[in-house]
């Protein structure tokens, strides 16, 4: 059984509601390529890893029938005083259609856990929350955020996101090495389409001394 919440730092108010935007965009230059995999999540013995370490993504895995073909990279892969590791997770339209995204920022990860909810991945407009500088653990201070965002991205664009990575809970140790599972629902349509797609699509990540 999956493991997952959805997280809004604390400060941020949660209001019900549905709304629509236009998703941030840029052109994509090259044809966008993911990894299709059936991985789990294992924990590996996960040791303590202070701040050193560096983190990778081990796997994509990607519904072959999506119309758009989701993608993340690990921008800042290495820990260190001044931020957390960092993802950067990519929501290609290279249909000549627009879609419709919903909830947006779940198809991002944005505030979502590790299948074994050690770690999380919050927007990195959000700040660092209660996390100690060159440890990146959240310990408390993490409301629910409840609303449901729709958004459009435009033919031949893409959304973007780039989110810190923290450990979460309390521990002795900072960010625990070992391989961690993400995985999240997306819901997509398009105008030519009678319904609406929900399905998921996730990764696995790689933490290692360094």
């Amino acid at each position: 059984m999956n493991r997952r919440r959805f997280l809004g730092l604390a400060g941020m108010s949660a209001t019900a509601g549905c709304t629509t935007q236009l998703a941030s965009e840029t052109t994509p230059s090259e044809s966008e390529t993911t990894t299709t995999s059936t991985s789990m999540e294992k924990d590996n013995n996960p040791t303590s890893g202070g701040s050193r370490v560096n983190v990778s993504i081990t796997s994509i895995t990607v519904p072959t029938d999506l119309p758009i073909k989701p993608n993340v990279e690990a921008i800042n892969p290495l820990a260190t005083e001044n931020h957390p590791p960092q993802l950067r997770t990519t929501l290609p339209n290279t249909m000549e259609d627009p879609v419709i995204v919903g909830d947006i920022r779940n198809a991002h990860f944005e505030n979502t856990f590790s299948e074994s909810g050690k770690y999380v991945l919050v927007p990195e407009n959000s700040g660092y929350g209660n996390a100690e500088p060159g440890c990146w653990r959240i310990t408390g201070g993490v409301g629910q955020a409840a609303t449901y965002q729709e958004s459009e991205i435009p033919s031949n664009s893409r959304s973007t996101r780039l989110l810190n990575l923290f450990a979460y809970g309390e521990s002795e140790s900072c960010l625990l090495t070992g391989t961690y599972q993400f995985k999240t629902l997306i819901d997509i349509s398009t105008s030519t389409a009678q319904s609406t797609q929900n399905t998921s699509w996730g990764f696995t990540i790689q933490i290692e001394h360094v």
